[in-house]
């Protein structure tokens, strides 16, 4: 299931760790049926009781919208402040945007 790295999808993760969480089998048992090292799974699990609580108390969603809003504030602040373009065989590209406080010097 796993060639390469980073190839493990978080429903494959998942499915995992929620196995392991059971207990009907070892950690090694499991590693063994989807070819994962033990260790991996065990951080896995550690992880999703680390996370657990989080569920309940509401801040994964608290969390998605600061990281939002974080992505809107860079975009707008990315498309106010774009760098100037240099010159290209003798014309200027017609994109170019420079803030007004760059051009004007007492």
């Amino acid at each position: 299931m796993a060639d390469k790295r980073g190839t493990l999808t978080p429903e494959f993760k998942a499915k995992v760790v929620l196995e392991a969480v059971r207990g009907e089998k070892t950690i090694n048992e499991i590693a063994k049926a989807y070819q994962v090292h033990p260790g991996q799974i065990t951080q896995w699990k550690k992880e999703l009781l680390a996370g657990a609580t989080d569920i309940f108390s509401g801040k994964i969603g608290q969390k998605k919208a600061e990281e939002s809003t974080k992505k809107q504030e860079k975009f707008y602040l990315q498309q106010i402040y774009k760098p100037p373009k240099t010159f290209h065989s003798g014309t200027m590209q017609s994109d170019c945007v420079t803030p007004i406080y760059v051009l004007w010097q007492p």
